[in-house]
């Protein structure tokens, strides 16, 4: 079996000219892009380094126990290195890096602009270790667009502008809330560049509202749009998407597939397979439960939610991981000096949750029942 890190030593030395890029590349760009290059790229394109190169500057600034986040894998940092030292990716040039958090616009955006030989790539960063990012990810079940969207595609509108003078093909990317966002800024950017787009990739991404299915601009991008996601996939799967998925073998169990590391390949392509029963079975259960709820209800749930998990102050996961016991203490306190309608709205939409899932897991086990009959 083999992932991203055994593709490029795989291909170390051979460049875009000698295979052109494919799918595997676009899911080592859509990881590099989680990497902190705050001082390192520029954010236009004035003054290009190539991956080499700021990845070199990285290293002499974070070069002893460097940590993404609680739940961004630390391969992440070992894939940079392999990519930086290898003839494919080295002497990619980098540029027009934005990453910003408004904590009161509740946005988390990144993204970072890769030159190709025959033209670029735009990588959208997925939801970092920021609680704000996370609360913006929730969002997009009562909201839309949500800040980062609209931020992608200033973004992309902002880049093809900078690169008017090259004429060459653009691909965007992204994974996890970078997937939903390269498929968004495809989607709502600028006419003039839309017949620049040739691809865009969605590894494992969230969809999107009943109104943006029904959109022609939606519709009339389908077919550049291709979406990865592994066999029990939980973000991948929330919202809707009208376009064709490709299921991934991965090796990893339940949520832990998220993690692209995981994700098998063969040469240049995924191995395929089907989602799991247990995927569908969560699917269906989600679906359900949002669709028991009114956006202001949405709202008002994930409002308290967050209240909860805010109440130690902690501004990401990692804090939250580091002083576990405190933050509990502050939340169970929170949870207890809530006013009425806001306990009331927590416990029984998580009562509704438990009672769909009840439903649909007897729902499953009489159909199973059936069929072995």
């Amino acid at each position: 079996m083999a992932n991203i890190l055994d593709y490029v030593e795989w291909r170390a030395d051979i460049d875009f000219d000698a295979c052109e890029f494919n799918e595997i590349d676009s899911l080592i760009l859509s990881q590099l892009v989680y990497i902190d290059f705050d001082g390192i790229v520029s954010n236009d394109n004035k003054k290009r380094l190539t991956l080499k190169e700021a990845a070199a500057a990285f290293f002499s600034v974070h070069n002893k126990n460097i940590i993404l986040g609680a739940l961004l894998p630390k391969e992440i940092v070992t894939l940079l290195k392999a990519a930086a030292d290898s003839v494919r990716f080295g002497n990619l040039k980098l540029s027009c890096y934005i990453n910003h958090v408004d904590k009161n616009k509740q946005e988390q955006f990144s993204a970072i602009t890769f030159e190709l030989n025959d033209g670029i790539f735009i990588a959208f960063r997925g939801t970092d270790d920021t609680l704000i990012g996370w609360k913006e990810d929730f969002n997009m079940c009562f909201i839309s667009p949500v800040p980062a969207q609209e931020e992608s595609v200033k973004y992309v509108n902002y880049v093809l502008s900078l690169y008017k003078w090259r004429s060459g093909k653009v691909r965007i990317g992204g994974h996890s809330k970078g997937g939903n966002l390269a498929v968004y800024s495809a989607v709502f950017c600028s006419k003039k560049f839309k017949k620049k787009i040739t691809a865009v990739y969605n590894n494992d991404g969230p969809g999107f509202d009943d109104a943006m299915m029904k959109n022609p601009l939606y519709k009339e991008m389908l077919t550049k749009i291709t979406t990865f996601l592994p066999q029990f996939s939980t973000v991948g799967m929330l919202l809707e998407h009208e376009e064709p998925y490709i299921v991934i073998q991965s090796t990893a169990s339940g949520l832990f597939q998220h993690d692209v590391f995981s994700w098998q390949l063969k040469g240049k392509h995924f191995i395929t397979t089907s989602l799991s029963e247990n995927c569908r079975f969560l699917d269906k259960t989600l679906k359900n439960w949002l669709a028991g709820m009114d956006n202001q209800q949405r709202m008002h749930f994930i409002d308290v939610l967050f209240e909860i998990l805010s109440a130690g102050d902690a501004k990401n996961l990692s804090e939250l991981e580091n002083k576990k016991m405190t933050n509990i203490a502050k939340s169970i306190q929170t949870i207890i000096t809530m006013n009425n309608d806001d306990k009331k709205v927590l416990f029984e939409t998580i009562k509704q949750l438990i009672n769909i899932g009840t439903s649909n897991f007897k729902e499953q086990i009489q159909n199973k029942k059936r069929t072995n009959q």
